[in-house]
């Protein structure tokens, strides 16, 4: 009777939250349009322009706004390539009311901001940001006055232009060199196929001659009152005072006049024919690799772009459901070694991915002449969804929809951001609603509306393959009429593939006894320190338990002083490649692909990882609950007693570092190659990473070179021989746990591990520590990009002789910091072509030796001005020539990263143990620290830069590309 009453009781509130009031109907159209939500101060002003202004409980003072501009590429002209990101790059250069930009340290200082509180993003539409750290009178006024800047006072003179074509460049050339030929066919099969979609594989070339006139058209014609918002969300107490406010700064903003009618790209797609559309890209010749790698895109449109009913919010979350299932069925036809495909689904619109349009876009990868197959196992897998439905367990997985925080201000950015620039309705109760919604959801009742939800055959297809592939000469029927055949097939319903629930048959745990502790302590951590009888050195370090479930995380990392030094420098790659081949193969009988699903079903997303570095070798993990960590602990017994050989994974491994390189994944190879290539000259051997929670692993060039030169067998030797002895290894466990509770477990798992001889390590080269310069070295790139100009590196190195003055390290780390903001000064103030900056100033704990420098991606032309910029920085600052307001601009993430509420994260406790018990670094209270830090002067700074920025310890490199 109970459960009958629930589900009446369901039933009802299901049905108070379906009708809409009066209040939710829009004025316009009231059996479709659904009100903005009533706890949102929405309007619009004579003018057009449109505000949002939504108070946030608790938001602890911090206020969000945003200026909305409903225009970017989609209303690019032909000839306007990439202009609407170059008025966003000239919003942060100087305006008529911050004649030094809103960029100025000294105004930012003033407000107590920095600036990475201001930024924005230029795609489909503009949006630009001003994150507020309080809602101080002044501030807010500060924001609304930039915005009303950009809006209709943004300077366009040639000389900021001309500065902004330069970054523009610089960016470009950042973001796409690594991998331009395939960037280059993307951007052009997408200006085939999509409305507004400009083509960017001659962008250099555009970027150089563009004429400013161009640029101030587009700003005139889209920059307009009528095309944009201010929204505004988080701590507001006063709502009626700031909509006033808004309403008397930007009531002056004229409309400007012009006949352009505004071109709704989604619209525009949606009425288009049906498209059939190939590129041909330019093959790449990596020696050892066969590049014919084809891309397939079916693309199934969107009935209509409007999200404003119940119903199309409904159906918006069924097309969400639908598509993560089908991203989980298609990547499991790929989880086999060597597969000639994968296949991957997206619904792209409103998340800024491209092609960002309405509809399910399927992009399909093959190799070896399997685009047929690729096509009938893709269709397979849609056709088995609308026939059959979801599962019942993939209905339990995918189903829930958690009831959005709406004291969240994440939530109601996210919400204003859609109803303004994609019109999607943000009615009162929408969460609730929809929770309470899918809820209510049979899954026979969703299995019904899946069978409609995308037609029979996909609108449009696309195709890119390397020149001379037979790919290209597919005609459009030939594909559809493949299409169509498989559609037809009979096909049986889907099987999930089993998962092991546990490690039983891999580890025979009933043998697997409680082994004893040998020795107990208290560090002056504060952690216990216990020896297991096999060697093992546990460091147990509690938080303070978190009262949310899902904040909970306990850290495990395990940390051996041996690693690639303890062998033969020929050995060097197959040591520090071996951990990835055990982890590309798995553990005992369990393959990676098997191994993935187990760790999945039991919640695990970071399962045991381990890294091999030049004097280090580490296995760290991650959990949730008790029971996630013993299933951690058993997969570490595992790597260590059980690594699984396989030459099919270990060839898939090859193949794949030769995919990753031809195709890196967001990866800057042009950086790390000149990184590395410093490493080489001053004697580094370690690989690049930070260690905890993030891989040492070797990266760019070098990483490709070096999977050639490593052997399989030899890999396996080097593996056996770094995991086969415990009482190499310190494990380190802090987070939310009870140590009477966990103590158990880690004696059954970590003290059975394996004990073997006392030491194996005696091939240990001379760390070099001293650097003899100065040095200058003029290099050429050996990667597959194109620079454009010159890559910069300047640094100062000098040996540390005492590593355990932890004050000293703050004090460099501050000094890089101060070095960062005096590059980003050349830029924004002085008007130099630079994007990617970077700089730093770190103590080099495996080589003891401070590291204090810059690096930067600059026109050839600028490069020796640049440099002599450099040296008078560091002149002024070893002479105490430093603004206070820089100063206080730099100190900025320096206090974040050092204070006493960062030393609380799980991660920080991690870190600082690590360094403590593997580096022997001092073991200091973070109060200290944190009153340390916040004592520092720029005079310290001054003195610091004067202590080790001398000539004798300059090196500098310059990459440059090929000359042909």
């Amino acid at each position: 009777m109970y459960q009958y009453l629930k589900k009446i009781i369901g039933l009802i509130a299901l049905i108070i939250f379906s009708y809409p009031t009066q209040a939710q109907l829009g004025n316009s159209n009231q059996e479709t349009t659904l009100a903005v939500d009533n706890s949102i101060r929405y309007g619009k002003l004579d003018n057009g322009l449109t505000y949002y202004i939504k108070p946030i409980n608790g938001a602890k003072e911090k206020v969000f706004l945003k200026f909305h501009v409903k225009a970017g590429i989609n209303q690019q002209e032909a000839n306007q390539l990439d202009i609407a990101h170059a008025i966003e790059h000239i919003a942060f250069h100087p305006t008529k009311n911050f004649p030094n930009s809103i960029y100025s340290e000294k105004l930012l200082d003033g407000l107590g901001m920095h600036l990475y509180d201001i930024y924005a993003y230029s795609g489909r539409t503009t949006v630009y940001s001003f994150d507020a750290p309080n809602n101080d009178p002044k501030t807010i006024n500060t924001a609304l006055t930039w915005f009303k800047d950009i809006s209709n006072e943004l300077v366009l003179s040639n000389p900021v232009i001309e500065k902004v074509r330069g970054e523009l460049r610089q960016e470009y050339i950042t973001r796409g060199s690594d991998n331009r030929d395939k960037f280059a066919a993307e951007s052009k099969l997408m200006s085939k196929m999509f409305p507004t979609f400009s083509d960017k594989s001659n962008f250099l070339s555009y970027n150089k001659s563009f004429k400013p006139e161009v640029l101030r058209k587009f700003y005139k014609n889209w920059y307009r009152p009528d095309l944009t918002a201010v929204s505004i969300v988080g701590s507001i107490e006063d709502v009626d005072d700031l909509e006033s406010k808004l309403k008397n700064i930007f009531s002056e903003t004229i409309y400007r006049e012009n006949k352009l009618k505004y071109k709704n790209d989604a619209i525009q797609y949606l009425s288009l024919p049906n498209q059939f559309k190939k590129v041909k890209r330019v093959p790449d010749t990596i020696k050892g690799y066969l590049d014919d790698f084809v891309e397939t895109w079916l693309i199934y449109r969107y009935e209509s772009a409007k999200i404003n009913t119940w119903e199309d919010l409904q159906n918006e979350k069924i097309k969400r459901i639908f598509n993560n299932v089908l991203m989980e069925r298609l990547h499991r036809k790929s989880e086999v070694y060597n597969s000639s495909f994968t296949v991957s689904s997206h619904l792209p619109y409103k998340k800024n991915q491209n092609p960002n349009i309405p509809g399910l876009v399927i992009k399909i990868k093959s190799e070896n002449n399997s685009e047929r197959k690729a096509i009938n196992e893709t269709m397979k897998a849609i056709q088995q969804l609308k026939q059959f439905g979801v599962t019942e367990k993939e209905w339990k997985k995918y189903r829930f929809v958690e009831k959005a925080n709406e004291n969240s201000i994440p939530y109601w950015i996210e919400q204003i951001d859609k109803h303004f620039l994609y019109d999607e309705a943000i009615p009162s109760n929408k969460s609730s609603y929809l929770a309470q919604w899918i809820e209510s959801l049979s899954r026979e009742s969703f299995n019904l509306k899946l069978k409609n939800l995308f037609p029979e055959m996909p609108e449009d297809i696309g195709i890119i393959a390397p020149a001379g592939h037979l790919a290209l000469q597919f005609k459009e029927k030939q594909i559809r009429q493949l299409i169509a055949k498989a559609n037809k097939k009979s096909y049986q319903s889907y099987k999930l593939v089993e998962t092991s629930k546990n490690l039983s048959s891999e580890l025979n745990i009933s043998k697997l006894k409680e082994k004893k502790i040998i020795s107990r302590s208290i560090g002056i951590s504060g952690a216990k320190e216990i020896i297991l009888e096999n060697g093992v050195r546990l460091i147990l370090k509690p938080n303070k338990i978190s009262s949310d479930i899902k904040d909970r995380e306990i850290l495990i990392k395990g940390v051996s002083p041996n690693g690639a030094s303890c062998f033969p420098q020929d050995d060097f790659y197959s040591a520090v490649n071996s951990v990835q081949i055990i982890k590309h193969s798995g553990v005992g009988s369990m393959n990676k692909f098997v191994l993935d699903r187990f760790l999945d079903s039991k919640g695990i997303k970071k399962g045991p990882v381990s890294y091999v570095d030049f004097r280090e070798t580490a296995i760290q993990g991650a959990a949730k609950s008790i029971d996630q960590l013993e299933t951690v602990l058993q997969l570490i017994h595992l790597y260590f007693t059980k690594p699984r050989k396989d030459r099919i994974a270990y060839k898939d491994w090859q193949k794949e570092k030769f995919k990753n390189y031809k195709n890196p994944k967001g990866a800057d190879v042009m950086s790390t190659d000149l990184y590395n290539y410093i490493r080489n000259i001053t004697g580094d051997s370690t690989v690049a990473g930070d260690g905890v929670f993030g891989l040492k692993l070797l990266t760019g060039t070098e990483n490709y070179q070096g999977m050639l030169k490593t052997d399989l067998n030899r890999s396996y030797e080097i593996y056996h021989e770094l995991f086969g002895n415990a009482q190499d290894f310190t494990f380190i466990i802090n987070g939310d746990f009870n140590t009477k509770i966990i103590l158990p477990i880690l004696q059954k798992y970590l003290g059975n591990l394996p004990k073997g001889k006392d030491s194996f390590c005696n091939h240990i080269p001379k760390i070099q520590t001293k650097f003899e310069g100065p040095l200058t070295k003029e290099i050429t790139a050996k990667g597959r990009y194109k620079i454009e100009g010159v890559q910069y590196y300047s640094s100062f190195i000098f040996p540390v002789k005492n590593p355990d003055n932890w004050k000293e390290q703050i004090k460099v780390d501050a000094l890089g910091w101060l070095l960062y903001h005096k590059m980003l000064q050349l830029r924004f103030k002085k008007g130099y072509a630079l994007y990617s900056v970077g700089s730093g100033g770190r103590f080099n704990k495996d080589l003891s030796r401070y590291e204090i420098g810059i690096r930067l991606l600059a026109k050839s032309e600028d490069l020796n001005a640049l440099r002599q910029e450099f040296d008078k920085i560091i002149s002024n600052i070893k002479s105490g020539n430093i603004d206070e307001s820089t100063f206080s601009a730099s100190t900025h993430r320096l206090y974040s990263s050092y204070s006493v509420q960062t030393a609380k994260d799980s991660k920080e406790i991690q870190n600082k143990l690590y360094n403590h018990y593997h580096y022997n670094q001092p073991w200091i209270k973070p109060a200290e620290i944190e009153k340390f830090v916040k004592s520092l002067t720029s005079k310290d700074i001054a003195e610091t830069a004067k202590k080790y920025c001398h000539e004798d310890n300059l090196i500098e490199v310059i990459m440059k590309d090929k000359q042909i």
